[in-house]
């Protein structure tokens, strides 16, 4: 088995260390399988975790900033990031992998540089009438140069990139010119789900386990209750909605008013288990949990606290999540969407803004 990688799976996960990447790693390691991953994808690998570590300083050097002359051990628990020393990291890595014969970094061959070119200029996949990706041209012809070069079987090409690449869930035609070796796949949960890695990897004792443990709704919500953390429904939908209500508290009461937002209780309503890989010893999940959160609101008027509120939005996040059968607990969650529904209607709004008595 030979997989892919394009830079979109690694994005988010540049060690290739969480959840199903986890597993994909190990999963190739103890199976004799290989990763392939593109010099140009490395690069754009490191390039990424560099603007990320970069990002992070900044706030960091902000936050110290913010705090001099106030009496505070916080300077001597957060300090910048050594950014060369966590990039050396990243390549050590990486050099392990390749030396556990895990991940081969492939180098661009310079024999495809007339074929860019000429797709280039006809538009051929993966380029388009509204853009030029070298990028992804030089990544798709490597590999496919590679497996053609190497008369590889059972090839899989891992990438969200399915506009550029897929048509009908297929490898785009234009593609399959260069080579028909490729099978595509959206998410690394898919490709470990697929009958032909599962009837390689799947564990009878990991089903066992699983059998062991007579699942049922109220168990599966006690074990991502004490598993999960808030972190993981902190998310950009529920601070929008709420950054939207600060703004009607200022619509409606002719008040300005400026608020500090944190989510503080989570209640697991129901979990929905849509999907599982086992590899191995290992158990990835794909579902979905539903949920009550608490949001606090602070209110703060001309640089004074105003109010507290609390607030309950109901929210959906679907997951992916490893399984651990030593601890028995989610070892590892990432949330792949969320959705936030606010249920506090303009009534409510108006008797809080009522309740408030500003003498402004």
């Amino acid at each position: 088995m030979n997989f892919f990688l394009d830079t979109t799976i690694l994005y988010n996960d540049p060690f290739l260390a969480n959840t199903h990447n986890k597993t994909l790693v190990n999963m190739t390691k103890n199976h004799n399988f290989r990763i392939y991953i593109s010099d140009v994808v490395y690069q754009e690998n490191k390039n990424h975790y560099l603007n990320r570590l970069e990002d992070i300083n900044k706030q960091i050097n902000e936050i110290l900033y913010k705090q001099k002359g106030i009496a505070t051990v916080l300077p001597s628990i957060i300090q910048p990031i050594n950014i060369d020393l966590e990039l050396k990291k990243l390549e050590d890595h990486y050099n392990d992998l390749g030396n556990n014969n895990i991940v081969t970094i492939l180098p661009v061959n310079n024999s495809i540089l007339p074929e860019l070119i000429n797709r280039s200029i006809h538009r051929k996949k993966p380029f388009t009438d509204k853009k030029q990706e070298f990028r992804d041209a030089i990544i798709w012809l490597t590999y496919a140069h590679y497996a053609e070069t190497m008369d590889l079987e059972d090839c899989y090409f891992i990438t969200d990139n399915i506009s550029d690449f897929f048509k009908n869930n297929k490898i785009h035609p234009d593609l399959e010119q260069d080579s028909k070796r490729f099978t595509p796949v959206k998410k690394v949960f898919s490709l470990l789900n697929k009958p032909e890695i599962q009837s390689k990897v799947k564990s009878s004792a990991t089903m066992d386990w699983i059998d062991d443990q007579n699942m049922n709704q109220e168990k599966w919500i006690n074990l991502f209750s004490d598993s999960v953390t808030l972190y993981e429904f902190d998310a950009m939908d529920v601070f929008s909605i709420e950054s939207d209500y600060l703004i009607d508290i200022g619509y409606v009461s002719g008040i300005y008013t400026d608020g500090a937002i944190s989510i503080t209780e989570v209640q697991i309503l129901h979990v929905n288990i849509e999907d599982t890989a086992i590899v191995d010893d290992e158990i990835n999940l794909k579902g979905s949990i539903d949920a009550d959160c608490t949001v606090e609101i602070i209110l703060f008027h001309q640089g004074d606290i105003l109010s507290t509120i609390e607030r309950i939005l109901t929210v959906k996040r679907e997951f992916y999540a490893d399984w651990d059968q030593e601890t028995g607990r989610i070892a590892y969650i990432t949330i792949e969407n969320s959705q936030t529904t606010d249920d506090n209607n303009s009534d409510k709004l108006i008797k809080m803004i009522d309740d408030l008595r500003i003498d402004d």
